[in-house]
């Protein structure tokens, strides 16, 4: 399907490119999309983030010459783009493996991007080809998993998932099961289904799953996925929840009640903070009064590996475990997963965790088949760096760069910026609780991570504009579930704004949504098809916050209404929504069709609300194709001047 492709060639030929349009386009797109398409149409999707971020200097030359690259290698299609950019990039096309192949009028060049054949690495000749390369034949699931995941899943990804799952469900007490599957096979399922079906999806008091993570990152992204399917809970202590150094103590104190009760699902915290805390005692106790149903260990091969002299709390869980099991009358069932385990590491796992012989284990152990090697070895830094470097600007993206210790992240963070990559995080062992919380709240808001305060022209706006900014970056309008709509023409900043208010609110600790409207409609409708829309209700009911950019983009219908009308209507004084729109309030109609709905809509919306006027504001976009037609005539770069 190249019309994606076509529909992108065509932005980047606009005079005045849209590329917010486009990305709120390709969205709802994706839905139909093939998977290869798919894929391509996300090399798009960050090609136009780009593109976007670098207009208004957020991004840099490499992060645009690098993405034209994988778009052009991806679908072996030559690309246009503006001369005006191509001048800037050219500069280091080399690195990059662009050249111009033709010049289009009026003003425009073609790329192509050569394969790249360093050197110093052999055998890379599909090192960037879209190949698929797992062929896992899905089979038939079960009512239970088709419940838990809300209609999502009919099948389990393979015939080991599927058997690891059962294995999981019918273990015996006082066992321990062994479970190898390679990684993105779906191991966490054998932990979540059963925690899943023994509360009732956090409806019941149903024990605890104690699961045992090898990294505080793990924990909090093993909670933000277990905490999808337990939308219907009626509190955070009926929640999955992970325990980590930097746990506020009102979480520890319902952790605490959730173990002791037997409210709590599941527990993911690390082997430290379960031997060095008061955690150590109060599983014990709750194992006592059988609220304790299984200790699961992910990463089980670590237990062979680690605890000489590093993280020794590893060698002392099969201690902790045969503690457990004594204080639950040995009705304590264990559960070992990892994707790596050796003949000798499987035998130490059922020394160290099995009793009496109620040992069990499905394998299910390969090489992932996703994933391809190349090895080379550098014999001085310098030229490790420079071979790094040449890889780093061919390979697609996302990537990442595994490093040794805290200084070489920020040593290669200095030295990818003096490339022109701009659109890099670091992340390692010195980053702090706060930054570790704000990272995950963003990943899950998806907000666009380049619309902030910092980069937005706040001078632009009225003074009266610039103060409501300055009262709502503080976030107290969530406490009294205020709303907030941005009203203005096209280009005028209304979602650059309302994201950059939302950035400020996450940097706080708030959990915000940023979504199209069309595609929540889309979203609240799939739900209502599926008898699952009182469950999506609940989802979205967890961020404080939810933000509809372009409520009056797209006409709905009927059904689209009235979704999208519950939807307010669920939100109305009990949690904020934030609109962008076009539309002015008598001309919201147009939205809701029928005029006592329209009229119930904007009362719920306006009753507590603040209204951003930016009606009265100039396009911040036809000011830059503005600049951009005056610079094509005197030769100078709008993308490359300070705005």
């Amino acid at each position: 399907m190249n019309d994606v492709f076509e529909a992108f060639q065509g932005l980047l030929r606009s005079a005045e490119p849209n590329y917010s349009q486009f990305r709120r386009q390709l969205m709802a797109k994706q839905a139909i999309l093939s998977e290869k398409e798919l894929v391509r149409s996300h090399i798009l999707m960050r090609l136009n983030l780009a593109l976007d971020g670098y207009a208004e200097q957020r991004a840099g030359t490499s992060d645009v010459s690098i993405l034209l690259r994988q778009v052009i290698r991806a679908y072996e299609r030559r690309l246009e783009v503006k001369r005006s950019l191509w001048q800037v990039l050219s500069s280091r096309e080399q690195a990059f493996g662009l050249r111009q192949t033709a010049e289009r009028e009026p003003d425009m060049v073609e790329l192509f991007a050569d394969p790249w054949y360093p050197r110093w690495l052999a055998g890379v000749s599909n090192i960037d080809q879209l190949q698929q390369r797992r062929y896992d034949a899905p089979v038939i699931g079960d009512g239970l998993l088709y419940a838990m995941s809300g209609g999502k899943f009919a099948t389990y990804q393979s015939e080991a998932q599927k058997a690891a799952v059962q294995a999981c469900l019918f273990a015996p007490p006082g066992s321990t099961l062994l479970v190898t599957l390679p990684t993105g096979g779906g191991k966490s399922l054998c932990m979540q289904l059963p925690a899943w079906q023994e509360s009732r999806g956090g409806r019941i008091k149903g024990g605890t799953t104690l699961a045992i993570v090898p990294t505080v990152s793990l924990a909090l992204d093993q909670e933000e996925r277990a905490q999808s399917y337990f939308a219907d809970a009626p509190s955070m202590e009926y929640k999955p929840c992970s325990l980590t150094g930097s746990t506020l103590e009102v979480v520890r104190t319902t952790i605490r009640s959730g173990l002791l009760n037997g409210t709590l699902p599941i527990l993911f915290t690390s082997p430290e903070s379960l031997m060095n805390s008061s955690l150590y005692q109060i599983c014990l106790e709750a194992a006592r009064r059988g609220t304790i149903n299984r200790l699961v260990i992910d990463e089980a091969h670590l237990v062979e590996t680690w605890g000489a002299g590093f993280r020794t709390e590893f060698q002392f869980l099969s201690t902790y475990r045969s503690k457990l099991l004594e204080a639950s009358q040995g009705q304590l069932r264990t559960l070992l997963l990892s994707a790596t385990v050796s003949e000798e590491c499987a035998k130490l796992l059922k020394k160290l965790f099995s009793s009496q012989g109620s040992f069990y284990s499905v394998r299910a152990d390969r090489l992932r088949p996703e994933i391809s090697y190349w090895f080379h070895y550098a014999y001085n830094e310098t030229i490790r760096q420079a071979y790094v470097m040449d890889a780093l600007c061919h390979l697609p993206r996302p990537v990442i760069l595994y490093v040794v210790s805290p200084d070489d992240t920020k040593m290669w963070l200095k030295l990818l910026r003096g490339q022109g990559f701009e659109r890099i995080a670091a992340f390692s062992g010195e980053t702090d609780a706060d930054e570790r919380r704000t990272e995950r709240l963003l990943r899950q808001s998806g907000l666009p991570r380049e619309k902030t305060l910092r980069t937005f022209q706040v001078t632009r706006l009225s003074p009266a504009l610039q103060l409501q900014l300055e009262r709502l970056k503080s976030g107290a309008f969530l406490e009294s579930a205020t709303n907030v709509i941005a009203v203005g023409k096209p280009g005028v900043g209304k979602s650059h704004a309302l994201a950059a208010v939302a950035h400020e609110l996450v940097v706080q600790g708030h959990a915000v949504l940023w979504c199209s409207t069309a595609g929540l409609v889309q979203r609240l409708l799939a739900a209502k098809r599926d008898l699952r829309l009182p469950q999506e209700l609940a989802r979205l009911d967890k961020f404080a916050c939810v933000i509809l950019d372009d409520i009056g983009y797209v006409q709905h219908d009927r059904d689209e209404m009235e979704v999208l009308f519950t939807f307010l209507a669920e939100r109305y004084e009990h949690k904020s929504v934030m609109l962008t729109t076009n539309l002015v309030f008598s001309e919201w109609q147009r939205i809701f069709k029928d005029p006592m709905t329209t009229l119930a809509a904007i009362d719920r919306v306006v009753h507590h609300s603040v209204i951003l006027d930016m009606m009265s504001e100039e396009s911040y976009r036809a000011e830059v194709a503005s600049q951009h037609h005056l610079s094509e005539a005197t030769g100078s770069d709008p993308l490359n001047q300070s705005k």
